[in-house]
């Protein structure tokens, strides 16, 4: 990593060059380009492709402040909290991303709204959950009463929706 002082670390960060400065490094974290102040507890910026530059709205310290002043590149695409930051660098989609379970959870659950029987609303339930990647029913689900269906269908897009 390429030793540098803080006023050269600009043209590093716009070209996504890893390097160290005063305080301040850009290094690469697998699809993404962080800029740190002090550590890797502060991410400033943070670029990838498709998703642009997204950079910190938090407020540190006087320093990090003048160090998010000196490298601030061009077009910032987003704002987000230290820990949203984080999140999104680390691939959480519950920062604010949509996950397929999430919206396959927010969807089966228009089952209920779109269908007065219980059999058609937990087919549609079933239907809509099956599209997640990984999802799959046990042997037998079928066979269930429609009851018990409904409350294990309910139960999984409630946690799929984050509020189980």
């Amino acid at each position: 990593m390429k030793r540098i002082n803080n006023k050269e670390a600009a043209s590093y960060v716009e070209s996504q060059i890893p390097f160290q400065a005063n305080n301040i490094h850009g290094q690469n974290e697998g699809d993404w380009f962080v800029v740190y102040s002090y550590g890797e507890h502060f991410p400033i910026y943070a670029w990838k492709a498709g998703l642009g530059w997204q950079g910190n709205k938090d407020k540190y310290s006087v320093t990090t402040s003048r160090h998010q002043n000196q490298v601030r590149p061009d077009g910032i695409n987003d704002w987000h909290s230290t820990e949203e930051l984080k999140a999104l660098i680390q691939g959480d989609t519950s920062s604010g991303e949509t996950s397929n379970l999430q919206m396959a959870s927010l969807v089966a659950g228009l089952g209920s709204v779109f269908y007065m029987s219980k059999n058609k609303s937990n087919a549609w339930k079933k239907r809509m959950l099956a599209t997640v990647p990984g999802m799959s029913f046990p042997e037998g689900f079928d066979a269930l009463p429609e009851s018990e269906k409904q409350a294990r269908l309910d139960k999984a897009i409630a946690t799929g929706r984050g509020s189980e």
